[in-house]
């Protein structure tokens, strides 16, 4: 019964080897389903966000046009500017001008 309980220098070193690597990959597969979830979690808000923004986006397009709409009623004709920051300039409809250029554009 004595001998079973013996233990050489080389047997405690290989159940040590045994031990980090099963313990190793715990952490690894532990670590690699925390950051699958974070993934998960990650594009499950950015989905959201891209909803959320496309909803803004077309909420300000109905209230562009609608603003547009009511200041062609006064006469005027509106160009949008795509700058940063976004400008709006209003110039007065000229009847007697048959095409309709945008005003040039002062940086």
């Amino acid at each position: 019964m004595r001998r079973f309980f013996r233990f050489t220098l080389r047997d405690l070193l290989w159940l040590t080897l045994v031990v980090a690597i099963g313990l190793g990959w715990y952490v690894r597969e532990r670590q690699h389903r925390t950051n699958e979830e974070q993934y998960r979690e990650t594009i499950a808000n950015a989905r959201a966000a891209n909803r959320i923004m496309s909803d803004l986006r077309k909420q300000a397009g109905s209230a562009a046009a609608e603003m547009q709409s009511l200041i062609e009623e006064e006469g005027y004709r509106i160009w949008w500017i795509e700058q940063f920051p976004a400008s709006l300039e209003k110039v007065p409809v000229d009847p007697a001008e048959a095409a309709e250029q945008p005003p040039a554009q002062s940086n």
